[in-house]
């Protein structure tokens, strides 16, 4: 009877080992499914950025003031070492004591290709007073646009410039 008990326990003894070994394998499968599938939900990529030369100032503004619509006429420079695509210019027609804040209005440039120490002359027509203006430069890289958010400038508006 005692041999007869002892078979019984090695028959036990493996098929706990069986369970133990198909747990295991289930675990390391289903991880496995998870990872692959979300190494393609999450697609690796580059994040483009823009070159730390450049740069841009705002070298004249001036506000005409019409019947019906006002214009900025504004005039930007690139003062960096690379080639800009176009400008996104932001003008801000309510007074703010917030500084570090974009203006609410936005306008932007046709694309265009500005090199380094050249001129580039808009006008925008807007209501009302325009108290403060910003320059944000991009360029295009591999078919898309990349903002240059380190080379955002910021300028308050004056009354000799007749915008407020």
């Amino acid at each position: 009877m005692k041999y007869h008990k002892s078979i019984k326990n090695k028959k036990r003894a493996i098929s706990e080992l069986i369970a133990y070994v198909l747990l295991i394998s289930l675990a390391i499968s289903l991880s496995s499914v998870v990872f692959l599938w979300l190494k393609f939900y999450v697609q690796q990529g580059t994040v483009q950025t823009c070159p730390d030369g450049v740069s841009v100032i705002i070298k004249d503004y001036s506000c005409s003031q019409g019947a019906f619509t006002n214009t900025l006429n504004l005039t930007i420079q690139n003062k960096g070492l690379f080639t800009i695509n176009g400008t996104v210019v932001f003008y801000e027609t309510s007074f703010s004591n917030n500084e570090n804040t974009l203006p609410t209005n936005r306008w932007e440039s046709p694309n265009m290709l500005l090199n380094p120490s050249n001129y580039s002359a808009f006008s925008i027509s807007y209501t009302g007073h325009v108290y403060k203006i910003a320059v944000l430069p991009f360029r295009i890289e591999k078919g898309k646009k990349v903002f240059c958010d380190k080379a955002v400038i910021m300028q308050k508006t004056s009354s000799e410039s007749n915008c407020i």
